[in-house]
């Protein structure tokens, strides 16, 4: 019995532990039908003693697991290939899934060409045409909002229109909304936009249909700009980073805003370039 287990049980109060030997005994002797009531005393020592247990063993059996997962963790194979859930790794670099099975089964002097792209897609700093990545990427996701809630009231409007109405007499039609409804309605397209859309208990139906149309251009028109500002950040990185690569005496360019190498595995396995955690590897398409 290990000194952790020894060292609960003598912490246990005496009087706990005496209770169950004595209950124990006295439930043996007892007469079957007398047993369920027996079970009653028993049950409270029993308790303690699984509890402590569970908690002892459930410690030593996290910590067994802990041990074994940072042990696999530590393991490399003669590759120096593995997986960080769906994020490949190859001699410290990112690799997309198709090179990463390539790698694997390729000898030492089979050439790839290959090509690197920042691994993070965009800084939200990086300037596009005099705003920064961030601010499109914001309008963007507003724009989309208001597309939503657009597309919502354009099937709420004709209801909306009769204010509260709505919920206290009901609709000329008969159609009548829970309080509750109708105020988290009000709450969720709020003021400006039904101000816009219901205009002296009208519905503006025809209005709003031409602003879902100017919504969603200027949303295609936003993500044309969130493209062009990530091909641009991708040739602005690869301009910056190509003299790291040039600097190991390997086949390097640059084609498609990506930095472009021709090299064996063998090479790519002793490539020692620092900051690898920026750079995302993948066949060069």
């Amino acid at each position: 019995m290990s000194e952790m287990i020894i060292k609960a049980i003598g912490e246990l109060d005496d009087d706990i532990i005496e209770d169950y030997f004595k209950t124990k005994e006295t439930f043996l002797k007892e007469k079957p039908k007398n047993r369920i009531l027996i079970w009653k005393h028993i049950i409270p020592a029993v308790a303690c003693f699984v509890l402590i247990f569970s908690g002892i063993f459930g410690v030593t059996i996290a910590s067994i697991i802990n041990n074994q997962e940072e042990a696999t963790d530590s393991d490399t194979s003669s590759e120096d290939v593995s997986v960080e859930g769906i994020k490949y790794k190859y001699n410290g670099f990112s690799v997309s899934y198709e090179l990463y099975e390539l790698i694997k089964n390729a000898k030492d002097d089979d050439c790839f060409e290959i090509e690197i792209s920042p691994y993070a897609s965009i800084s939200k700093d990086f300037i596009y045409e005099g705003k920064r990545y961030e601010e499109y990427n914001q309008e963007y996701l507003q724009s989309k909002n208001l597309l939503k809630k657009q597309n919502e009231i354009l099937k709420d409007g004709e209801l909306l229109k009769y204010g509260e109405i709505l919920y206290t007499s009901g609709t000329p039609e008969g159609v009548k909304w829970p309080k509750h409804r109708y105020h988290e309605a009000v709450e969720y397209y709020g003021d400006d936009l039904l101000n816009a859309y219901i205009v002296d208990g009208e519905f503006l139906a025809e209005k709003l249909r031409n602003d879902i149309l100017d919504t969603q251009e200027k949303i295609n028109v936003l993500q044309g700009k969130i493209d062009k500002a990530r091909e641009a950040y991708d040739a602005v990185f690869a301009e910056q980073n190509l003299p790291v690569f040039q600097a190991e005496s390997i086949d390097v360019s640059i084609k498609d805003n990506r930095i472009n190498i021709h090299l064996t595995k063998l090479q790519l396995s002793s490539l020692s370039i620092e900051h690898k955690e920026l750079y995302l590897l993948d066949i060069a398409s």
